[in-house]
């Protein structure tokens, strides 16, 4: 035959446990394909005998052409990690109500520079502070970020003065605003009910160069991504936002495991009493990663860890050792304890439509790229197994990555 077939299947990642069969093997001829196989002997690795031949042989090892799984024949580069760094970061307006945002974002930016002119604070809010406008409640400091609550405007009634009041949260991705133009302070101290504040319209943030881009979702007047604050200040913060993943890492794909275009998205929600320690459970719909042709990858949750305080106990120590030996509370990015790998359709049993799976487990998307060790053995038997109407076996899977480049496959 012109090539021996050596079914490497994602990144040439496994070689197909190809029949071994003993003295007297015969093989048909299929769809006109030649009856010649390849034998191997210790004098000529490579000779070709038609299969009339191979009584005389005791042992040898059949391939076979199959023309389904010749896209799985070579072996990709590595994967180029395209971004999405074109992504525009910090606040975007695009509601219907983006106008009125603008105006809120441009009252707090105002105040802020202001008060940051004045140094015109107070360690407790109370109406005794209200005497010069504005006036903020000295600032916090929490992991190197600053929160400052600041009062625009109030106006005295009957039962209690009514504030507009903004948060200025200056973070390493940049300062988010949030307000509310409806805070209860007592006459006698005290803030009534709960005070909330609202992010003034949705703020978008890249991270690593554009491998991921973080959303908070936002509006001044149709709260999602919130704060409370108290007469001391900033208490917690309301995180709703949605995820994107560049497709240099992994690419989102169809029930028949197709690549769609566009980006694999996720969305959380959490609350949090500082900004740098966000973990959070995520759920992602079925994923390929880039140069892994036809496998997939389905999971229930995975964790996102864009904590610099903290990582998840699950992420494997080893892999922190190695990349983040000096800091590995740095660490920031996706961990999947557990998921099921899904190879290409061209992968079946017969008589079956469903693709083949196996359970797989610590699969890492960070700043290196992806990395993960998937394997698995006696996947599909000779008698289960059917390509091009030839049967064959996969008797072993084994593939692992990292940092987005081939480690070992077979």
């Amino acid at each position: 035959m012109t090539r021996t077939l050596n079914l490497l299947l994602v990144l040439c990642l496994c070689i197909c446990g190809i029949h071994k069969a003993s003295a007297n093997i015969a093989i048909r001829d299929v769809d006109g394909l030649s009856a010649f196989i390849k034998i191997t002997t210790p004098k000529d690795s490579s000779a070709v005998v038609p299969s009339t031949q191979l009584a005389s042989h005791a042992s040898v090892k059949a391939f076979r052409n199959f023309e389904s799984l010749k896209q799985y024949d070579e072996l990709p580069e590595k994967a180029r990690l395209t971004t999405l760094k074109s992504v525009k970061e910090g606040f975007t307006f695009k509601a219907a109500d983006s106008l009125k945002n603008k105006k809120w974002l441009q009252m707090a930016n105002n105040t802020f520079a202001t008060i940051d002119e004045t140094q015109n604070y107070v360690d407790v809010l109370s109406e005794d502070g209200l005497a010069q406008l504005p006036v903020a409640i000295r600032p916090k400091e929490k992991s190197s970020v600053t929160y400052t609550v600041g009062v625009a405007k109030a106006v005295f009634k009957p039962a209690y003065t009514e504030l507009t009041v903004f948060l200025r949260i200056r973070t390493p991705k940049g300062i988010l605003i949030l307000g509310a133009k409806d805070v209860r302070l007592s006459h006698e101290g005290g803030i009534i009910g709960e005070a909330r504040l609202s992010l003034i319209s949705q703020f978008t943030m890249n991270f690593d160069k554009g491998k991921v881009v973080a959303t908070l979702k936002g509006n001044f007047e149709h709260p999602e991504t919130y704060a409370l604050i108290d007469c001391s200040g900033f208490k917690e913060l309301g995180i709703s936002a949605d995820v994107l993943f560049s497709q240099g890492l992994i690419y989102p794909v169809d029930a028949a495991g197709n690549a769609t275009g566009g980006y694999v998205q996720s969305s959380f929600k959490t609350v949090v009493s500082d900004w740098n320690d966000i973990v959070v459970n995520i759920s992602l719909p079925e994923f390929g990663i880039k140069g892994v042709k036809g496998t997939t990858f389905r999971l229930n949750t995975a964790v996102l860890d864009f904590s610099d305080l903290r990582n998840d106990l699950s992420i494997p120590s080893a892999y922190l050792a190695k990349y983040y030996n000096t800091q590995p509370v740095l660490w920031r990015g996706v961990y999947i304890n557990t998921l099921e790998v899904v190879l290409p359709r061209e992968f079946k049993k017969k008589n079956q439509k469903e693709r083949i799976t196996f359970g797989a487990s610590n699969l890492i998307i960070d700043t290196q790229g992806v990395t993960g060790r998937f394997y698995a053995e006696n996947i599909i038997s000779i008698n289960e197994g059917s390509a091009s109407k030839w049967q064959f076996s996969l008797d072993r899977f084994l593939v692992d990555i990292e940092a987005n480049a081939i480690k070992a496959a077979e």
